[in-house]
């Protein structure tokens, strides 16, 4: 089961990407949440993955949200993953996650991001990427999530996002 959430298409187009490999059903968070769905039954040999974008360097606050009313039946340590979309940098995306995921008793066994063209332009400084910049985005992010589908086909536990230089912020 792969939980997801996009504001702008990037993270729903790596969730299906990941669904079609995995053979996992697609939830969206937003839809869950409007509809008061917050328990899920797992099956032994399923994998939980959450999938959403970068917001200021964390993860945004409606998965954090669903994640706190998120109830999964039959958890019993299965292999559970994210995949985050970033223009950039993660920040302590990977901290601020795990930490909600073991509140709930749950171990992430893995994480990963994938660089798309940048979106974020609310503070001063910050911008879309140039044409040039996006199209590399973009043809970096095939490769890169077929190398992430099969790490999380083998249940490989690791984790490969990167921070940047000032993940404090």
């Amino acid at each position: 089961m792969i939980f997801y959430f996009s504001g702008t298409g990037n993270s729903k187009w790596i969730a299906n990407q990941l669904s079609k490999i995995q053979k996992e059903d697609l939830v969206f968070i937003p839809d869950a949440l409007r509809d008061g769905t917050s328990e899920f039954c797992l099956r032994e040999d399923e994998k939980v993955g959450f999938v959403f974008p970068i917001y200021s360097w964390a993860p945004p606050a409606i998965v954090l949200r669903f994640i706190q009313k998120l109830s999964l039946k039959g958890y019993n340590g299965q292999y559970l993953f994210f995949v985050c979309s970033c223009g950039d940098d993660t920040g302590l995306t990977q901290k601020v996650l795990t930490k909600a995921l073991k509140y709930k008793g749950w171990e992430c066994h893995a994480g990963f991001s994938v660089t798309m063209p940048n979106n974020y332009v609310l503070l001063p400084g910050f911008d879309v990427d140039n044409k040039e910049l996006e199209r590399k985005k973009l043809a970096e992010s095939i490769p890169n999530l077929k190398r992430i589908n099969t790490l999380i086909s083998r249940k490989e536990c690791v984790f490969s996002c990167y921070e940047g230089s000032i993940p404090f912020i």
